[in-house]
């Protein structure tokens, strides 16, 4: 039945003429779009992953393994000797401040105090063939805009 499914869906996608991403790539194509969706707690996993590339991280995806290469995530005591808190503290800040400096420049580069000033509608993504709508559009709701007040 799932099988029998997954066919319809991918003849649905190839035959289609509105949706690139379907059509060149089915049925995998419709993640793009549940990506979207969640895509407000995808951008606290880009933030994380950054943040611990800059502790000594090295994306060696082992971390659920008990067995981090760097000691970043483990709990052995031979790896952790490998860890400098001084430095990593520093590598951190480092990041954060680079971080928040590169997000206060894009802020004011498009008009705007404090990044909860953007909303949805801020954002264009493609939607198909030379057709571009907003985050607000393809989602189907607002934002209301946060800023806290000026001193």
């Amino acid at each position: 039945m799932i099988g029998g499914l997954l066919v319809g869906l991918f003849v649905h996608d190839v035959t289609q003429t509105s949706w690139h991403i379907l059509r060149n790539w089915p049925v995998v194509g419709h993640l793009r779009y549940l990506l979207i969706k969640i895509g407000p707690g995808l951008s606290q996993y880009i933030v994380a992953r950054e943040a611990m590339l800059s502790i000594g991280c090295i994306q060696a995806q082992k971390c659920h393994t008990g067995h981090c290469p760097t000691g970043v995530a483990t709990h052995g005591k031979w790896l952790q000797r490998g860890l400098v808190p001084d430095v990593n503290a520093k590598r951190f800040a480092a990041y954060i401040n680079a971080f928040r400096t590169e997000v206060q420049q894009v802020t004011y580069a498009c008009g705007y105090r404090h990044p909860g000033e953007f909303t949805l509608a801020d954002i264009e993504c493609s939607s198909g063939p030379n057709r571009f709508s907003t985050l607000e559009e393809l989602l189907g709701y607002e934002k209301k805009p946060y800023a806290p007040e000026s001193d």
